[in-house]
């Protein structure tokens, strides 16, 4: 090739070259793609009082956007938060709730017996160390209560979809005037009602799903006085909905129709170019 043949075809390849990198360039970097996102609250006590007002021992909220670092709260509430009530005579509230950069997230909450602890661990269980046998006190009417050594509500969830849910009611019973009258099932089916003739219901390990698919609560017990005074929630926690990201491609649908576009218009107009030379 001549000299002057070859100064003619760099003229010709480099505004084509430059603008294929240009368009690269401009169409070629990639949002930044964001990890899945979790979400997990925690509650250890819910109290709805005579006249509708309600007092809880605050909430332990868990959230993550996708960053690297895990968003775990634990929180060990005073029962002096309830203020004057009659219903919670002793224990330990607990809540602890965990929101994790994979997409996962889990909660436990309620009460356990003085010394007693929860702890998350890395499958999102809810892992006992139990304090003061009977240490967990109920009362539902004078002369009735419920002593047990833990009342606790746990979830999961991930970001695909599944949540699951546990309840841990240790060594529970009702006593009548000092003396026991039932026990109550260690690890409750859902749903599992028990009826305290003339005195309560009690629902343990209920389940609703607030935030729709790939969300759950689970309240671990349920009491409502047949009185219509007060009713209970010992142990609500919820699950979700952890949200699955889709990464950004290197170079979106729409980008790639573009830069063909322009690696096409620039490649035809090169082309016209050479031929007009060439004549």
């Amino acid at each position: 090739m001549s000299r002057r043949s070859l100064r003619t075809t760099r003229r010709l390849v480099a505004p084509g070259l430059a603008a294929a990198v240009f368009a690269v360039a401009l169409f070629g970097t990639a949002a930044p793609a964001h990890a899945d996102t979790a979400n997990a609250t925690a509650t250890a006590v819910e109290l709805s009082l005579l006249g509708g007002s309600v007092v809880t021992t605050g909430q332990a909220v868990a959230s993550n956007t996708g960053s690297g670092t895990d968003d775990e709260v634990s929180q060990t509430p005073a029962l002096t938060v309830l203020g004057s009530q009659s219903v919670i005579n002793a224990g330990v509230a607990v809540q602890r709730a965990v929101a994790r950069s994979d997409g996962t997230s889990a909660a436990c909450a309620g009460l356990i017996g003085s010394g007693g602890s929860i702890q998350i661990g890395a499958d999102g269980s809810c892992q006992l160390t139990l304090g003061n046998s009977n240490g967990v006190r109920v009362t539902l009417v004078t002369g009735t209560q419920i002593k047990a050594d833990a009342l606790i509500a746990s979830c999961t969830a991930s970001s695909d979809g599944i949540v699951t849910t546990h309840v841990d009611v240790v060594g529970a019973k009702v006593y009548a005037l000092g003396l026991p009258i039932m026990s109550l099932d260690a690890e409750p089916t859902p749903e599992t009602w028990t009826s305290i003739a003339g005195v309560a219901m009690i629902g343990d390990h209920l389940l609703t799903h607030p935030g729709g698919p790939g969300s759950v609560r689970n309240d671990a017990l349920s009491i409502d006085l047949l009185t219509g005074t007060v009713s209970s929630t010992i142990g609500k926690v919820t699950c979700g909905p952890n949200a699955v990201t889709v990464p950004t491609p290197a170079i979106p649908a729409e980008g790639m129709a573009m830069l063909a576009g322009i690696v096409g218009v620039t490649g035809i107009g090169w082309w016209l170019r050479k031929r007009r030379l060439a004549a």
